[in-house]
């Protein structure tokens, strides 16, 4: 099951979901019972063109090839 998939069970906007769209992260708080702001600031989401914000840091986008975001959970659960 993909993340998309699971988030339609759940009768969640995928897309808004991982664009970090505060509605959304709030239905998935009130879901799963975690910190909507921890949850916000947790999400990776578009701080302004070419730079995407994580937590507290921006990543300029413009030298990625890539057009999604991968990251290791482990890793980002340790710097939460």
């Amino acid at each position: 099951m993909s993340a998309r998939e699971l988030a339609g069970d759940f009768d969640l906007e995928f897309d808004r979901l991982s664009g970090g769209h505060v509605e959304e992260l709030s239905k998935l708080a009130t879901l799963t019972g975690c910190d909507l702001g921890e949850l916000i600031l947790s999400t990776p989401s578009s701080a302004q063109k070419g730079t995407l914000r994580i937590g507290t840091e921006l990543i300029a986008t413009k030298f990625s090839r890539r057009r999604h975001l991968s990251v290791c959970l482990e890793c980002w659960a340790e710097d939460i």
